[in-house]
């Protein structure tokens, strides 16, 4: 025990509490009351903020296929392709940017894709579609 017997009763008296030495023994009385729900007779509404959040379309942009071969990505080529991508796909949507190859892609790459979606699509990520649903 923390305190001697001499101290937890000065402490009970205190708090206005009657002391029992059977509690101190671990007997715990209990009541005949059946225990009440006093959260479900409130009557709080349990909201679940999972149901009002919008579905979302999530759609994969292939990065390799901007590069030629697959693999490598020449500057001219890859803003030619940029130019004739019809970007409209991604109207409304999370776009989760990713490459399928093991190409090196330099990051002014993704800037571009940046300002190609900019305006259409909700979002653009670099994770993979399975962890932004985990998000949600």
């Amino acid at each position: 025990m923390l305190f001697s017997i001499p101290r937890e009763k000065q402490f009970l008296e205190i708090l206005s509490i009657e002391f029992h030495s059977s509690f101190f023994n671990s007997t715990y009385i209990m009541s005949d009351l059946p225990i009440r729900n006093r959260v479900a007779e409130a009557g709080i509404y349990e909201l679940n903020l999972l149901e009002l959040q919008p579905e979302l379309d999530i759609e994969t942009l292939d990065i390799s296929q901007f590069l030629h071969e697959g693999l490598i990505l020449i500057e001219k080529e890859f803003k030619a392709a940029m130019q004739q991508f019809d970007w409209s796909v991604f109207s409304e949507k999370i776009v989760c940017l990713t490459c399928t190859t093991d190409a090196i892609i330099p990051q002014w790459a993704y800037l571009i894709f940046a300002e190609k979606l900019k305006g259409i699509a909700l979002e653009i990520s670099l994770e993979k579609p399975e962890s932004i649903q985990h998000k949600k």
